[in-house]
């Protein structure tokens, strides 16, 4: 179910909706999105929440964190106070994560607690560079995720979408832009063991640092230009 800003002008709607047959909401370009919010904390059977465009406030992230059975949020181009998202106690029963062009991504990532239910994460950026050390030594933190999927602007959004729900597309020939990883950065992302797909952008590496890296973090060979190299394994 989606709704847009519409909303904004007649919150009330939203109450006449049967919240017992709702289990997806995606508010669009409401600011703030607090107005509905605030409104659909006896949602329980709500699992998806995706907010795209606009602000979300303080009223908003108390609501968000009342809905009983949310498992999966997304948050794209929306305006937030990363230090409220980061507190937020319902984070540990999110199974999946997407945060895509919010100016207050790199922080938040920096500073995500540890969730232990969180299977699939997805972040992405049009900002070069975005992907620092700092971000990718904290989500190794997540030391349950199967999926991290990590891009810039360029890339495909079927995979993005598909990396938060843990499905798999076909893979297209458009380049990506490279990343630069340090010895620490992939010694932590080494660590993950239960991480099954890892993409990101190519490394700034020569291939025999690319193979190298590829044997110490398998969960890499699943990017297009992973398939490139040949017997990574060996």
């Amino acid at each position: 179910m989606r709704f847009s800003a519409m909303l904004e002008v007649y919150p009330a709607f939203i109450d006449k909706v049967a919240a017992d047959d709702v289990d997806y909401l995606r508010l669009s370009d409401m600011d703030p999105a607090d107005v509905v919010l605030t409104r659909i904390t006896h949602w329980k059977k709500l699992e998806l929440l995706m907010i795209d465009g606009g602000s979300i406030k303080d009223k908003g992230w108390e609501s968000i964190q009342k809905l009983p059975n949310l498992q999966n949020l997304v948050v794209k181009k929306t305006v937030f106070d990363w230090r409220k998202f980061a507190q937020l106690s319902c984070l540990n029963r999110l199974h999946s994560l997407r945060v895509e062009e919010c100016s207050s991504i790199v922080p938040l990532l920096e500073h995500l607690p540890v969730m232990n239910n969180l299977l699939n994460l997805d972040a992405g950026d049009s900002r070069p560079g975005w992907i620092t050390s700092s971000c990718l030594r904290s989500l190794a933190r997540q030391r349950n995720l199967r999926r991290l999927f990590l891009t810039v602007k360029g890339s495909s959004n079927n995979e993005r979408a598909a990396a938060t729900l843990g499905m798999e597309v076909e893979k297209d020939n458009r380049p990506r832009k490279q990343t630069t990883l340090s010895s620490d950065d992939i010694t932590a992302l080494a660590s993950m063991k239960n991480l099954q797909s890892l993409h990101l952008p190519k490394p700034d590496m020569s291939e025999s640092e690319l193979r190298a890296f590829l044997k110490r973090v398998p969960a890499a060979r699943s990017n297009e230009w992973a398939q490139d190299l040949h017997d990574v394994s060996k």
